[in-house]
C-alpha cells in the first residue's frame, strides 16, 4: 500500500533537519518536510479553538502544545488529501535502532486490524488488552491506560487520519494524549498499537520547544477534581489490574 513519510520541522531548526535527513537517508527513506507551526506566531485568539482544561485533560494548554497539535493536524490533512493509504510521521528529534529499516520502510508488516501504530520507546509500563505476535518475533500491543509518551514517530492509516480530523475540530488535549491517551474520545474509536521491541526513541540531547508541561500538570483544579473524572479514574485503575503488563525494550539485535 502507498506510504508517505512526513517530517515535522520548524524553519529555524536547520540543525535538526540536517540530522534527521542524514538518518533517514541512511535507511533510504524519502520524506516530505512539513513546516511545523511556530508557537511564536500564534496569538491568544487561538484559544477559541481549545476546550482544555476539561474532564478529559484538566490542564491549560500552552501555545507550544497547541502549535504541536496543529503541526500533526497538517500531516493528517495531507494524507487525507493524497492518494496514499498510510503516513509515517516523524518529529525532528528521533534516534533509530539499527533494525529500524525493517519497520519504517513499509507497512506490509502491519496487521490489517491495526490502523495506528506508535513506534517510540518508553521505560513506562505498557498495559495491553490484546497482543499480536509478528513473524519476526516482535509484538504489537493494543494500548490501554498506558502513558501516551509523545508523537515522535507513528504510522497512521488514511481512515484513522480522517477520524482524527473529525475529532479534532476543537483541541481538547496535547496531540499525544489525543492519539494515544486513555481519556481521549479519539483513542476509544481508533485503537493504538505499540511495538514492544522499539525502533525509535527521542534524542534526549535535543531541547523541547514545549516547556513547563510537567510542572503545570501537578496543579490541582476543578476539572482534575471533578467527581466524574475521579470515578472514571478509579475504574481505570481497577481495570488495569486485569490487563497484561509489559515493558518495552530497545531493538538493537535480531529477534528472529
Amino acid at each position: 500500500m502507498a506510504l508517505q513519510t512526513y517530517l515535522i520541522n520548524l524553519k529555524c531548526s536547520k540543525e535538526r533537519l540536517e540530522v534527521m535527513d542524514n538518518l533517514l537517508s541512511r535507511i533510504d527513506i524519502q520524506y516530505e518536510r512539513v513546516d511545523a507551526v511556530d508557537a511564536k506566531t500564534l496569538s491568544e485568539d487561538i484559544y477559541r479553538h481549545v476546550t482544555a482544561p476539561n474532564i478529559e485533560y484538566p490542564h491549560h494548554l500552552r501555545l507550544g502544545e497547541i502549535a504541536c497539535f496543529m503541526s500533526h493536524h497538517a500531516c493528517w490533512q495531507r494524507l487525507v488529501d493524497s492518494d496514499n493509504d498510510w503516513a509515517l510521521i516523524f518529529e525532528d528529534h528521533c534516534e533509530f535502532s539499527p533494525l529500524a529499516d525493517r519497520y519504517l520502510k513499509s507497512t506490509d508488516w502491519i496487521p490489517q486490524e491495526c490502523e495506528l501504530v506508535q513506534l517510540i520507546y518508553s521505560k513506562s509500563p505498557v498495559y495491553s488488552s490484546q497482543q499480536i505476535n509478528l513473524q519476526d518475533g516482535n509484538v504489537l500491543a493494543a494500548l490501554s491506560y498506558s502513558s501516551p509518551i509523545g508523537c515522535s514517530a507513528y504510522f497512521i492509516s488514511r481512515s484513522a487520519a480522517k477520524q482524527a480530523l473529525k475529532e479534532a475540530q476543537k483541541i481538547t488535549c496535547p496531540v499525544d494524549n489525543f492519539l494515544f491517551g486513555p481519556w481521549s474520545v479519539y483513542s476509544r474509536k481508533v485503537q493504538c498499537w505499540r511495538l514492544l521491541g522499539a525502533v525509535v526513541q527521542r534524542n534526549m540531547k535535543t531541547v523541547t520547544t514545549i516547556s513547563g508541561r510537567g510542572s503545570q500538570n501537578k496543579i490541582k483544579n476543578k476539572e482534575r477534581l471533578h467527581p466524574k473524572r475521579l470515578i472514571t479514574k478509579l475504574g481505570m485503575k481497577i481495570h488495569r489490574i486485569f490487563l497484561k503488563k509489559d515493558y518495552q525494550y530497545w531493538l538493537s539485535d535480531s529477534i528472529e
